[in-house]
This record gives structure tokens, C-alpha cells and sequence, in this order.
């Protein structure tokens, strides 16, 4: 929804992982070894940035990417992660 000066209200909703694009010119490498060990000690604090228009990920490549990686491997899911569903099947959201 656009507003009055022309700016995109910011919206807050929860994704499924599953669901999240990632912007396909992100070149920024990331240490998921260490956002991993991050999200073990603090959990998911700071949200991820979507383009509604293109549904890109803007911001956020390097958490969402670690997340991943971590339910790839069947693991646990972070702090302040929801979970529907269960088993192979549970989404992260």
C-alpha cells in the first residue's frame, strides 16, 4: 500500500523458509559456520527484508542461508523460529 509521499508501508508476516527467494545478484559471501553459532547462542533476532513487488530477499541472504542449511540437516531450529507442522514436512517460519 502505497503512501501518500510515494513510499511502501512496511509490512510484518512471517514466511516460510521454503518460500524466501534470494535476491539473484547477491554477491556477499557469508561465514554460516559462524551465523550458525549465532543463532545456537541468540536465536533468529533481527527479521529478513523482502521486495513485496519482486519477492526477493533484500537483506538478510547470510541468516535465511544458515537457517537452510540447518534444516537441510535435519537440524533444530533456532530461537524464535515457528515451527508448523512436524517431522520432514514442518516449515520454518
Amino acid at each position: 500500500m502505497a503512501k501518500a509521499n510515494g513510499l511502501q508501508e512496511l509490512m510484518s508476516g512471517s514466511l516460510a523458509l521454503e518460500k524466501i527467494e534470494a535476491l539473484p545478484r547477491n554477491a556477499k559471501q557469508h561465514d554460516l559456520d559462524g551465523l550458525d553459532q549465532s543463532l545456537d547462542r541468540f536465536g533468529f533476532l533481527q527479521r529478513a527484508v523482502i521486495n513485496r513487488t519482486t519477492g526477493h530477499l533484500l537483506s538478510g541472504h547470510g541468516r535465511i542461508a544458515a537457517r537452510r542449511r540447518r534444516k537441510d540437516a535435519g537440524g533444530t531450529p533456532p530461537g524464535n523460529i515457528a515451527v508448523q507442522g512436524s517431522g520432514a514436512r514442518a516449515k520454518w517460519l
